[in-house]
């Protein structure tokens, strides 16, 4: 079993802003001032999230929002982070005749992924909540609030090996159709991080054989009338991936985190590092004694495959087909038609729960590595109030419309416009849901069962964050005749949906369903490239020598659209409210209920950013560039 960090693409806040001679709530992260101690051998550091305790701003613990005596590189060290790949492949190809001819190719191919790693924070990081309990739903909370000590690491190294093998024949059955069909199949092992620790645990972690990634594919390009002027074609195909690194360093054990979380009886922040020690990730540990006993959160507890893995785990797998048409209007100009479904079939994922023990002060996040809503973590399930674990879900199709005119008498132009739809409750190997978080099958999307569902009960399936229902775009180039060419790139796309996010148990999920908040501006975007050549001649052995000078300017009229704003209403997690956190409780027990009226009840803190801007659109480049071409 595993455990981990409830977002490595932290939402952290705490900035500090004077108001009436306090300081008032907001939702800007900053860091203030590096403290160092007698035992401790690294930077300290401290990060403040604001609740409602008032602090002077004449009070010398004050700083102005934004202040900090810490470079942010000073924190974090790479001592090492090594990657290697070895990769080689053959293939061949036989051409025969039998009820037409058929160009048959045959491959194998061989990698090797070799990483060593350490890496992370030098010294102790402080988490300081005013006013607030722990973020982590185990209810710390002091006069003054609670205190988060960490040591977040990485270390370790592995090994992948993945081989593949593949067949495919282009078949003409007749002059105007060809068939294309194949088959791809892979042989993938994980490796196991833990393993370099503990020698009693396997080398791998994950293993799929080839008859576990049987890939087929099927293609057609028909010249419907034969004269090279209408052509339809379609495909089918099933794909699978390669295993990032990244989820067994973060779940294999090469990630180290225990949160170590202490009522807050001071104000005096600067003083909580005196007598603590460099913290060791160890669930026996206490860094800072003079704190108090700590409550203990071990995030990344190594996993043992043999319990932490579902045995039947299938590998992820997607399902795509499409269907087009292109017909020509003129020798110069084409306008064409394509519908594309892809559809998830299985994505593997940590699934989360807690564990505590006996006295309910010291837990873990326990994860079983799996298929959300498939295999071991439904296995006993029985129909009733809690529901079973949500499936992974990501549908996408489009219908794009196009028109392409080649380049001739010194001009070219295509514009194509797009009607897609993308929905589901799982945005892919990056999160759409953490703004982008790039941790492959570790993200936050399972890691607890109140995910996948609304505060109604409902299953969470919805559009994703990236949806972008309605896209024009048009690119056109010009060339004078003294030999200077101007491009022009223009889009339309319409805004992507915001979802109000919210927390159980340090958990995110979307108490009124996805897009409930409406979206974004649509997005408009101009870019401009203009070249000119100039030959230079013969220069020695170098031959005919040409020189061209290009400017290249994106967002032309330098647009401003809001990309992202702050989709959390509240600060506070919904379990600081509730007599009981576990998920039999909350499902049997809270739900259906509306999250926003049980926050205003408890007077939790509103987050004043929330429905603010925290991205716009790129503001406009100009980038000068020289081509020199012999």
């Amino acid at each position: 079993m595993t455990t981990k960090n409830p977002s490595q693409s932290y939402s952290l806040y705490g900035d500090f802003v004077a108001g009436n001679s306090f300081l008032a709530s907001a939702r800007l992260g900053y860091w203030l001032d590096d403290t160092k101690t007698e035992g401790v051998d690294a930077t300290t550091r401290f990060y403040f999230r604001n609740g409602t305790i008032p602090v002077p701003t004449d009070d010398p613990r004050y700083h102005p929002a934004g202040w900090s005596s810490v470079p942010n590189a000073s924190f974090q060290s790479t001592d090492m982070d090594k990657w290697e790949r070895y990769s080689a492949g053959t293939d061949a190809t036989f051409f025969f005749e039998g009820f037409g001819s058929h160009e048959v190719k045959a491959g194998v191919q061989y990698e090797k992924i070799k990483n060593q790693v350490s890496t992370g924070e030098n010294g102790n990081l402080f988490e300081i909540r005013w006013g607030l309990a722990d973020r982590f739903g185990a209810g710390v909370k002091g006069q003054y609030g609670s205190v988060h000590v960490r040591r977040f690491r990485t270390e370790g190294s592995a090994e992948a090996f993945n081989w593949s093998l593949f067949l495919q024949d282009s078949w003409v059955i007749a002059k105007n159709f060809t068939l294309n069909y194949g088959l791809r199949t892979e042989q993938e092992r994980v490796p196991n991080y833990g393993a370099k620790r503990d020698p009693s645990l396997p080398e791998y972690a994950m293993e799929f054989d080839f008859k576990d990634k049987l890939a087929p594919r099927i293609g057609f390009a028909w010249d419907v009338f034969g004269d090279a002027k209408l052509k339809a074609y379609g495909s089918y195909g099933t794909y699978y991936d390669i295993t990032k690194l990244e989820m067994p360093r973060g779940s294999f054990g090469a990630d180290q985190w225990v949160a170590y979380l202490y009522p807050l009886n001071t104000l005096d922040w600067q003083t909580l590092s005196q007598g603590c020690t460099t913290a060791d990730n160890k669930m026996d540990s206490n860094p800072c004694p003079n704190l108090g006993t700590p409550v203990r959160r071990n995030l990344r507890a190594p996993t043992d495959p043999t319990e932490g893995i579902d045995p039947d785990l299938k590998p992820m797998e997607n399902r795509e087909f499409q269907l087009g048409a292109d017909y020509q209007l003129s020798g110069m100009s084409v306008v064409g038609f394509r519908y594309v479904n892809k559809k998830l079939i299985n994505t593997i994922e940590d699934i989360g729960y807690l564990v505590c023990d006996s006295s309910g002060a010291n837990c873990e996040e326990v994860y079983i590595t799996g298929n959300p809503g498939k295999g071991i973590v439904v296995k006993d399930y029985q129909p009733g109030p809690v529901p079973k674990q949500a499936e992974a879900i990501r549908d996408y199709q489009a219908i794009e419309l196009s028109y392409t005119k080649r380049f001739a008498d010194n001009w070219s132009l295509r514009a194509t416009y797009t009607y897609s739809e993308l929905t589901g409750n799982y945005s892919g190997l990056a999160s759409s849901d953490e703004f982008g978080r790039t941790d492959p099958n570790v993200a936050r999307y399972f890691d607890g069962l109140v995910y996948g569902y609304d505060s109604k009960g409902k299953l969470v399936d919805g559009p994703l964050n990236t949806d972008r229902p309605h896209a024009i775009e048009i690119s056109g180039l010009y060339r004078f005749n003294f030999g200077t060419s101007v491009g022009v790139n223009t889009s339309w796309r319409s805004g992507t949906p915001v979802t109000q996010d919210e927390q159980l148990n340090g958990v995110n999920f979307f108490p009124y369903g996805r897009n409930n908040l409406g979206r974004l501006d649509n997005i408009t975007q101009t870019d401009l490239y203009i070249a000119h050549p100039f030959d230079l001649g013969t220069l020695g052995g170098l031959g005919k020598v040409r020189l061209e000078v290009n400017l290249n300017v994106t967002n032309l009229f330098d647009e401003k659209a809001v990309t992202q704003v702050d989709n959390a209403k509240w600060q506070d997690d919904l379990c600081d409210y509730l007599e009981d956190c576990s998920y039999d409780y909350y499902f049997r027990h809270v739900v259906p209920y509306d999250f926003d009226a049980i926050m205003e009840q408890n007077h939790a803190t509103r987050n004043p950013q929330f429905m603010k801007p925290l991205a716009y659109q790129p503001a406009r480049a100009v980038r000068l560039g020289v081509k020199i071409s012999f």
